[in-house]
């Protein structure tokens, strides 16, 4: 039997049976209440409620009549299947439209709502050419039962269901220190570590501390989409009514940003492993260039690390972190494209006092990730079984980069002749290409779909996504090999018909 909590309003222009019918008609419509749902008695729903069991008996009876409701003799009321909804009754109570000025209540986040997203049954496409989406074949679902099962155990149960307040789990803290930063040249104490919930929860904490009246936000344009809009909403809510954000156009080429060019500025955020979207590796000239920048300037750079081990072309070059000698440099790094999206476990690195109050303000929002997936992920990381999963990522995404590579490169000839442009790849997963501009490239994916195609338009990347929608990513994560040649090819059949 279900447990059904509402309270009766005394002001109410309905009957408190009309009240009990529509309640329990709302919930059923609305799917909370399903098909063969045991209600509670009329005796115990009435002295819930403080009325008479006639009432409840009325109000059950009526919504019987509206086939809403099935009774048993023996066992009482049961939600039926409804074949047809009934005709709607009085509300509650009527609120009108000027009751709330929600609208003028929010610090809306932004006027520009273009989100990345994605089908939700994006695996039913046969080729979902979508970025950072993990291909569940390749993870080792064993190793992770494992270190899941082991979690659970009396012993180290008892490490993770505690209310870990602000803190995290301290052997996650140290196979990160010593198993991932250390492979980028990171050299910290495990009080410059806390776990977050992803990297965006990362990104989030970072910006609100570091962002004050007359600060100045920048970012490269095209770059990461949900960055953009959270500099935007910290620039002109009130608290930060000073602030400025401007995204970085055309101070960037094949060796990355150029700090040479760039204007004074607060807080940079940039992602110099591979550049979001294009893929642009920065050169370890350009790193030291903006680390000289940041000090010239006193500015902060957000260092988002978010696939630096997929980089199977390009030589590992050293982190903007691993090379900061005065501390100006934090670091976000994630298990999202690592491990799975659905983990949500991240980590930020930085200085003491940072991460100190980025430890306070965590509190405040979230106090600390899931501990079950933290301990679990440390044994992961403990076991050896992250760096064997890390090892085969590599290798099998080179060679899933290779195919998509060579699948474009037979085609690149006759698009280029009509104006494309396909960026070579440096690393990362995913190809950048640009189409001629008045063509738009959420057209092509709506075409592209019908074919079971899935491909990211690229407008949404650009701070006037408007004047950009002749740009496309394309990622290969997901896909197996032969998938992604006949997915191209396939591609490359529609852009022919259509756009060419």
């Amino acid at each position: 039997m279900r447990h059904i909590s509402f309270h009766l309003d005394p002001d109410s222009h309905l009957t408190l049976q009309g009240q009990i019918r529509y309640f329990l008609m709302q919930a059923i419509i609305k799917k909370q209440l399903v098909k063969n749902t045991k209600l509670p008695s009329t005796r115990a729903l009435a002295k819930q409620l403080g009325v008479s069991r006639n009432t409840v008996t009325l109000a059950y009876q009526a919504l019987e009549n509206d086939n809403l409701l099935s009774v048993s003799a023996q066992s009482g009321y049961y939600v039926a299947e409804i074949d047809e909804l009934p005709a709607p009754i009085m509300p509650l109570r009527n609120f009108s439209e000027s009751s709330h000025q929600w609208h003028d209540k929010l610090n809306h986040i932004s006027a520009d709502s273009a989100i990345i997203t994605k089908p939700e049954n994006w695996r039913d496409y046969p080729y979902p050419f979508l970025y950072g989406q993990s291909d569940m074949g390749l993870f080792p679902f064993s190793a992770w039962r494992n270190c899941m099962r082991q979690a659970m155990t009396r012993k180290l149960t008892e490490k993770w269901t505690d209310d870990l307040l602000a803190n995290d789990d301290s052997e996650l803290i140290k196979q990160i220190r010593e198993h991932i930063l250390i492979t980028r040249g990171i050299q910290v104490t495990n009080e410059q570590i806390i776990i977050t919930v992803g990297a965006q929860n990362a990104l989030f904490l970072t910006a609100h501390l570091l962002t004050k009246p007359s600060s100045i936000l920048a970012m490269e344009d095209p770059g990461y989409t949900d960055v953009r809009h959270l500099f935007a909403w910290l620039a002109k809510t009130t608290d930060y009514g000073a602030t400025k954000f401007f995204p970085i156009k055309d101070y960037a080429d094949q060796d990355g940003l150029d700090a040479n060019r760039l204007s004074p500025a607060s807080l940079l955020y940039v992602t110099p492993s591979h550049q979001v979207p294009t893929g642009i590796t920065m050169s370890l000239q350009r790193r030291r260039d903006l680390l000289q920048w940041a000090e010239q300037h006193d500015a902060i750079i957000i260092e988002d690390d978010y696939d630096f081990e997929i980089n199977p072309y390009t030589p590992v070059l050293p982190t903007l972190k691993s090379i900061d000698k005065n501390d100006r440099v934090i670091y976000i790094g994630s298990f999202s494209k690592s491990m799975m999206p659905g983990l949500r476990l991240g980590y930020l690195v930085g200085a003491p006092d940072f991460i100190n109050e980025a430890r306070k303000l965590k509190r405040l929002c979230l106090r600390h990730a899931p501990g079950n997936n933290q301990r679990a992920l440390a044994l992961f990381l403990a076991l050896g079984d992250y760096e064997l999963h890390y090892h085969k990522l590599r290798r099998v995404y080179e060679k899933r980069s290779m195919v998509m590579g060579e699948a474009l490169q037979q085609y690149a000839s006759d698009l280029q002749k009509n104006g494309w442009h396909i960026r070579p790849r440096q690393g990362g997963m995913s190809y950048w290409l640009e189409m001629p501009e008045g063509n738009d490239s959420r057209a092509l994916a709506q075409q592209a779909m019908q074919q079971g195609i899935l491909i990211e338009p690229g407008g949404i990347f650009f701070d006037r996504h408007e004047n950009n929608h002749h740009h496309i990513r394309l990622g290969f994560s997901s896909l197996e090999e032969k998938n992604i040649t006949n997915g191209i090819d396939l591609f490359y059949d529609i852009i022919k018909k259509y756009h060419l």
